[in-house]
Protein backbone atom coordinates (compact mmCIF):
# COMPACT_ATOMS: atom_id res chain seq x y z
CA UNK A 1 0.00 0.00 0.00
CA UNK A 2 2.82 2.39 0.89
CA UNK A 3 4.54 1.76 -2.47
CA UNK A 4 1.29 2.46 -4.29
CA UNK A 5 0.96 5.76 -2.43
CA UNK A 6 4.57 6.63 -3.29
CA UNK A 7 3.95 5.97 -6.98
CA UNK A 8 1.39 8.77 -6.96
CA UNK A 9 3.89 11.32 -5.66
CA UNK A 10 5.93 13.67 -7.80
CA UNK A 11 9.60 12.98 -8.33
CA UNK A 12 10.52 15.96 -6.18
CA UNK A 13 8.33 14.70 -3.32
CA UNK A 14 9.91 11.27 -3.63
CA UNK A 15 13.37 12.80 -3.34
CA UNK A 16 12.29 14.63 -0.21
CA UNK A 17 10.92 11.37 1.23
CA UNK A 18 14.24 9.72 0.40
CA UNK A 19 16.07 12.57 2.15
CA UNK A 20 14.06 11.71 5.25
CA UNK A 21 15.25 8.10 5.03
CA UNK A 22 12.49 6.39 3.04
CA UNK A 23 14.44 4.05 0.74
CA UNK A 24 11.25 2.84 -0.94
CA UNK A 25 10.84 6.37 -2.35
CA UNK A 26 14.20 5.98 -4.08
CA UNK A 27 13.12 2.61 -5.49
CA UNK A 28 10.07 4.24 -7.07
CA UNK A 29 12.23 7.00 -8.59
CA UNK A 30 14.70 4.47 -9.90
CA UNK A 31 12.02 2.32 -11.54
CA UNK A 32 10.39 5.42 -13.01
CA UNK A 33 13.55 6.81 -14.63
CA UNK A 34 15.99 3.92 -15.20
CA UNK A 35 14.72 3.07 -18.70
CA UNK A 36 14.64 6.59 -20.16
CA UNK A 37 18.01 7.41 -18.57
CA UNK A 38 19.53 4.24 -19.99
CA UNK A 39 18.13 5.08 -23.45
CA UNK A 40 19.59 8.59 -23.33
CA UNK A 41 23.01 7.31 -22.30
CA UNK A 42 22.91 4.52 -24.88
CA UNK A 43 21.95 6.91 -27.67
CA UNK A 44 24.85 9.10 -26.58
CA UNK A 45 27.57 6.46 -26.70
CA UNK A 46 26.33 3.10 -28.09
CA UNK A 47 28.38 0.95 -25.70
CA UNK A 48 26.31 -1.31 -23.43
CA UNK A 49 29.00 -1.83 -20.78
CA UNK A 50 29.88 1.86 -20.66
CA UNK A 51 26.21 2.86 -20.43
CA UNK A 52 25.68 0.49 -17.52
CA UNK A 53 28.70 1.99 -15.74
CA UNK A 54 27.57 5.56 -16.42
CA UNK A 55 24.00 4.85 -15.30
CA UNK A 56 25.33 3.24 -12.13
CA UNK A 57 27.52 6.31 -11.49
CA UNK A 58 24.56 8.64 -12.02
CA UNK A 59 22.40 6.81 -9.47
CA UNK A 60 25.32 6.62 -7.01
CA UNK A 61 25.77 10.39 -7.34
CA UNK A 62 22.14 10.91 -6.44
CA UNK A 63 22.48 8.63 -3.42
CA UNK A 64 25.70 10.29 -2.27
CA UNK A 65 24.33 13.81 -2.68
CA UNK A 66 20.88 13.22 -1.22
CA UNK A 67 21.45 15.59 1.70
CA UNK A 68 22.18 18.54 -0.61
CA UNK A 69 19.30 17.96 -3.05
CA UNK A 70 17.04 20.99 -3.41
CA UNK A 71 13.91 20.81 -5.58
CA UNK A 72 14.87 23.99 -7.50
CA UNK A 73 14.28 22.29 -10.85
CA UNK A 74 12.39 19.21 -11.92
CA UNK A 75 14.03 16.01 -10.66
CA UNK A 76 14.24 14.79 -14.24
CA UNK A 77 16.32 17.85 -15.15
CA UNK A 78 18.54 17.24 -12.10
CA UNK A 79 18.97 13.57 -13.08
CA UNK A 80 19.90 14.32 -16.68
CA UNK A 81 22.27 17.11 -15.63
CA UNK A 82 24.20 14.55 -13.59
CA UNK A 83 24.11 12.12 -16.54
CA UNK A 84 25.33 14.83 -18.90
CA UNK A 85 28.23 15.63 -16.56
CA UNK A 86 29.16 11.94 -16.40
CA UNK A 87 29.15 11.76 -20.20
CA UNK A 88 31.25 14.91 -20.56
CA UNK A 89 33.73 13.63 -17.99
CA UNK A 90 34.01 10.36 -19.87
CA UNK A 91 34.41 12.10 -23.23
CA UNK A 92 37.17 14.32 -21.83
CA UNK A 93 39.04 11.34 -20.37
CA UNK A 94 38.79 9.33 -23.58
CA UNK A 95 39.53 11.86 -26.29
CA UNK A 96 42.32 10.54 -28.47
CA UNK A 97 45.24 12.48 -29.90
CA UNK A 98 43.40 13.23 -33.15
CA UNK A 99 40.62 15.04 -31.31
CA UNK A 100 38.12 12.24 -31.84
CA UNK A 101 36.60 10.21 -29.07
CA UNK A 102 36.20 6.50 -28.60
CA UNK A 103 32.52 6.99 -29.40
CA UNK A 104 33.43 7.61 -33.03
CA UNK A 105 34.84 4.10 -33.08
CA UNK A 106 31.93 2.52 -31.18
CA UNK A 107 29.08 3.62 -33.40
CA UNK A 108 28.49 0.16 -34.81
CA UNK A 109 29.14 -1.83 -31.64
CA UNK A 110 26.74 -3.84 -29.49
CA UNK A 111 23.46 -3.26 -31.38
CA UNK A 112 20.65 -5.74 -31.08
CA UNK A 113 19.31 -5.84 -34.61
CA UNK A 114 18.11 -9.44 -34.68
CA UNK A 115 14.45 -8.45 -34.71
CA UNK A 116 14.91 -5.95 -37.55
CA UNK A 117 15.33 -6.71 -41.21
CA UNK A 118 18.82 -6.29 -42.62
CA UNK A 119 17.81 -3.24 -44.65
CA UNK A 120 16.14 -1.39 -41.78
CA UNK A 121 19.02 -2.17 -39.42
CA UNK A 122 21.43 -0.65 -41.94
CA UNK A 123 19.26 2.49 -42.08
CA UNK A 124 19.18 2.71 -38.26
CA UNK A 125 22.97 2.32 -38.21
CA UNK A 126 23.32 5.09 -40.79
CA UNK A 127 21.06 7.46 -38.84
CA UNK A 128 22.86 6.75 -35.56
CA UNK A 129 26.16 7.21 -37.34
CA UNK A 130 24.97 10.61 -38.61
CA UNK A 131 23.91 11.61 -35.09
CA UNK A 132 27.32 10.59 -33.76
CA UNK A 133 29.09 12.69 -36.38
CA UNK A 134 27.43 15.81 -34.98
CA UNK A 135 29.59 17.93 -32.69
CA UNK A 136 29.12 16.79 -29.09
CA UNK A 137 27.18 19.92 -28.09
CA UNK A 138 24.72 19.52 -30.98
CA UNK A 139 24.41 15.77 -30.40
CA UNK A 140 23.68 16.29 -26.71
CA UNK A 141 21.02 18.93 -27.39
CA UNK A 142 19.44 16.77 -30.10
CA UNK A 143 19.31 13.62 -27.94
CA UNK A 144 17.90 15.51 -24.95
CA UNK A 145 15.23 17.02 -27.20
CA UNK A 146 14.41 13.51 -28.41
CA UNK A 147 14.02 12.48 -24.75
CA UNK A 148 11.30 15.12 -24.46
CA UNK A 149 13.14 17.96 -22.76
CA UNK A 150 12.25 21.55 -23.59
CA UNK A 151 14.89 24.02 -24.76
CA UNK A 152 14.84 25.63 -21.31
CA UNK A 153 15.38 22.26 -19.61
CA UNK A 154 18.22 21.40 -22.00
CA UNK A 155 19.80 24.75 -21.16
CA UNK A 156 19.58 23.91 -17.46
CA UNK A 157 21.01 20.42 -17.97
CA UNK A 158 23.91 21.57 -20.14
CA UNK A 159 24.40 24.81 -18.21
CA UNK A 160 24.10 26.98 -21.31
CA UNK A 161 21.77 29.73 -22.47
CA UNK A 162 18.44 28.79 -24.10
CA UNK A 163 19.47 30.70 -27.24
CA UNK A 164 22.58 28.53 -27.49
CA UNK A 165 20.46 25.39 -27.20
CA UNK A 166 18.11 26.70 -29.88
CA UNK A 167 21.05 27.31 -32.20
CA UNK A 168 22.58 23.88 -31.53
CA UNK A 169 19.27 22.19 -32.22
CA UNK A 170 18.80 24.14 -35.43
CA UNK A 171 22.27 23.20 -36.71
CA UNK A 172 21.85 19.56 -35.67
CA UNK A 173 18.48 19.28 -37.40
CA UNK A 174 19.82 21.01 -40.52
CA UNK A 175 22.79 18.63 -40.69
CA UNK A 176 20.62 15.55 -40.11
CA UNK A 177 18.07 16.73 -42.68
CA UNK A 178 20.86 17.05 -45.28
CA UNK A 179 22.08 13.59 -44.36
CA UNK A 180 18.57 12.14 -44.80
CA UNK A 181 18.24 13.80 -48.21
CA UNK A 182 21.53 12.22 -49.31
CA UNK A 183 20.33 8.82 -48.04
CA UNK A 184 17.03 9.04 -49.93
Amino acid sequence: MKTLFLQLKSDESLMQCYQRGDSSAFEVLYRRHKGPLFNYLYNSCQNQALVEDLAHDVWLSIIRRIEIYQPNAAFRTYLYRIAWHKLVDHWRKNTNENGGSEFDEEIHSERDVQSQSHESSLRVDEILSAIHRLPIEQRTAFLLKEEGFSQQEIAEITETKPETVKSRLRYAQKTLRRFMEVMA
